[in-house]
């Protein structure tokens, strides 16, 4: 079983993942994407655009928080 969180909280990231969800949301007009590390680690972020599932995409963000087996990054940028 690996780790359920990655990184620590503040820490600014760079990372490989692919897209596994990408769903919009109405209320904040942005896409809610969850996708999983190279090494297997659930990551969650907002983005302005959509993105297909099984995108890989390498993005840079900061730590926002870290519950129910995800981390949650913002200030994400797709490199």
């Amino acid at each position: 079983v690996s780790q359920s969180r990655y990184g620590k909280i503040g820490e600014r990231l760079n990372l490989q993942v692919e897209v596994i969800k990408c769903v919009f949301s109405k209320n904040w007009g942005i896409y809610y994407i969850t996708a999983m590390t190279t090494s297997d680690q659930a990551i969650f972020f907002g983005y302005k655009q959509e993105v297909a599932v099984g995108t890989v995409l390498n993005i840079n963000g900061t730590v926002k928080r870290q519950d129910n087996n995800q981390t949650q990054l913002n200030r994400v940028k797709v490199l």
